[in-house]
């Protein structure tokens, strides 16, 4: 897993940039108060999404923003747009949000690939406090 943290407020991460298995810990650091799923795997039914708590899994209601960045060709992620699966927590708008797709090349899963992106960079920058 890669991660890199974007911001710090109070000693306390504001966000994560995760991809791989890591990010399927939504109710913990990778998503605590915001954060980017690249290539994230939460989409896979019987071998992570199922598996999640709370089931049904939703938001965690701390999330105040979420990225999803996917490359169409990554089969780790193999629900581009997971909206669907994990609504908004009770009294909250925040769901998870997909960019357009991105082009990893031949390594669509890669961390380095999804982090060097424009894209990526833009939605990171945009979530640091300034």
């Amino acid at each position: 897993m890669a991660e890199c943290a974007v911001g710090v407020e109070d000693e306390q991460p504001v966000g994560n940039a995760g991809t791989d298995i890591g990010a399927a810990v939504v109710d913990g650091p990778p998503l605590a108060h915001g954060g980017d799923t690249l290539g994230s795997p939460l989409g896979l039914r019987t071998v992570v999404y199922d598996r999640l708590r709370p089931d049904p899994s939703q938001v965690p209601p701390t999330v105040t923003r979420w990225d999803n960045l996917v490359d169409r060709d990554d089969l780790v992620a193999a629900h581009l747009d997971l909206a669907s699966y994990f609504p908004p927590a009770t009294g909250s708008t925040v769901a998870p949000v997909t960019a357009p797709a991105l082009d990893n090349g031949a390594k669509p899963h890669d961390a380095q690939h999804y982090l060097t992106k424009k894209t990526t960079g833009r939605i990171i920058t945009a979530a640091v406090p300034s």
